[in-house]
């Protein structure tokens, strides 16, 4: 079953390939898609991670909890 997960408190200038080797370095199977500004074509803060299954979802969760990115914290 797959598993949604909210990320939140992401920074406007963003680098989604960054974010990308964070996510495959906790596991194989994790597709993340960041919610973007109609008018500016920004990153709007917020995105959501497709995670194959719960066991790695919650390493997901475990890992970047709280974690810095860019100067903001994850949540």
């Amino acid at each position: 079953m797959s598993v949604r997960l909210y990320i939140g408190n992401l920074p406007q200038t963003f680098d989604s390939k960054e974010l990308d080797s964070q996510l495959s370095a906790i596991g194989e199977g994790i597709r993340f898609k960041a919610v973007l500004d109609r008018e500016t074509g920004g990153c709007r803060g917020f995105g959501f991670a497709n995670i194959e299954n719960e066991k790695l979802a919650d390493a997901v969760i475990a890992q970047l909890n709280g974690k810095e990115f860019n100067g903001n914290s994850f949540s």
